[in-house]
C-alpha cells in the first residue's frame, strides 16, 4: 500500500515536472512573455498533479 502510493507520487510528480517544462518551453517558442509562460506552465502542471487526487475523492 505504501509502496504503491510512493510510486504513484513519483510518477505524478515526474509527469507534472515534464508538463511544466514542456508547456513553458512551448509558450516561450510562441513568443509568450517569460513571466506569463512561467505562471501558466506552473498552473497547468499543478492541475496535472492534482488531477489524480481529485478523481479519487468521489469514491467512498
Amino acid at each position: 500500500m505504501i509502496l504503491s502510493k510512493a510510486i504513484r507520487y513519483v510518477f505524478t510528480g515526474g509527469l507534472a515536472a515534464f508538463v511544466d517544462l514542456a508547456v513553458f518551453r512551448g509558450l516561450l517558442a510562441f513568443g509568450v512573455p517569460l513571466g506569463l509562460s512561467a505562471t501558466l506552465s506552473w498552473l497547468i502542471a499543478a492541475a496535472v498533479s492534482a488531477a489524480p487526487r481529485c478523481r479519487g475523492s468521489d469514491s467512498k
